[in-house]
């Protein structure tokens, strides 16, 4: 009687974490799978990826900023989206003028470390020169990334810019100290037509 207890413990010990684990490669790979469709929806990609079995009708993204050297291709949400969190997502924030705008500045905030939300943990691996990309309404935004800085983490943040240049910036928080920021900034070198098949137009 005490083997088949001891044996009905470590099965049903055994299907718990079996479902912990599941549940946490669920919660992990899902946000992933929805951002390649949304992306690939965006960007009208031919034949993208697709998730049936979650029925995935997602709101659509606003732009997709992506940065080769560090392999990020993600898309953000307007401002008034309940999606456009630093909990939830790459955030827009409010002063921000989309491309388009000349000599404006598109400005973005992410996490850094270990967790879901972390999308802009291997920013300071750039370097100066490296391509930001935008997709907008159509047309790809290349800008170069060209300096950092650190600014306290008190709500407000001085933008150290060369403000005759369309410029972009993306801000996250410093590297083992909770009590700064680092500010990322890059200027507009190029705009082209996307055919949204991959092909890029220079105009």
């Amino acid at each position: 009687m005490a083997k088949k207890i001891k044996i009905s413990f470590f099965l049903l010990y055994a299907i718990i974490l079996t479902i912990l684990l599941c549940h946490k490669y669920y919660s992990y790979i899902k946000p992933i799978i929805n951002n390649e469709i949304l992306v690939a929806n965006y960007l009208s990609i031919e034949n993208p990826p697709t998730n049936k079995k979650n029925n995935v009708k997602d709101e659509p993204y606003l732009a997709i900023l992506e940065i080769p050297k560090i392999n990020l291709k993600r898309g953000f949400f307007n401002l008034k989206s309940n999606k456009n969190s630093v909990n939830k997502n790459i955030t827009l924030i409010a002063s921000s003028n989309m491309p388009d705008v000349a000599m404006g500045n598109l400005i973005l905030a992410a996490h850094r470390g270990n967790s879901n939300v972390s999308f802009f943990d291997k920013l300071p691996l750039l370097e100066k020169g490296d391509a930001i990309n935008i997709y907008y309404n159509n047309y790809k935004y290349t800008y170069i990334y060209d300096h950092n800085y650190d600014v306290l983490k008190d709500g407000t943040v001085e933008l150290k810019r060369d403000y005759r240049k369309t410029t972009i910036t993306l801000i996250t928080c410093k590297e083992k100290n909770k009590d700064l920021q680092t500010v990322y900034i890059g200027y507009l070198k190029d705009k082209c037509y996307n055919d949204k098949k991959g092909v890029d137009y220079e105009e």
